[in-house]
């Protein structure tokens, strides 16, 4: 297993990463959708806020990615 760094937060049982890159005061989050990898800006600089925009987003996703497209 790959080890985290002390910026990187895992939520949801390690479905959602979110974490501080090097130039950045603001949040990201990272999760995987399906096949694809999904990388976002919570757009937040503290963490309990970001873990939550972060949550909001990957359950989102899920929601719109779990129809059938056409």
């Amino acid at each position: 297993m790959v080890a985290l760094s002390a910026n990187t937060h895992t939520l949801l049982d390690g479905a959602v990463k979110v974490y501080l890159r090097g130039n950045s005061k603001r949040w990201q989050a990272t999760f995987k959708i399906g096949e694809h990898w999904v990388r976002i800006s919570t757009g937040k600089r503290d963490l309990e806020e970001a873990q939550t925009a972060a949550r909001d987003q990957y359950l989102q996703y899920r929601v719109l990615n779990s129809f059938p497209s056409n």
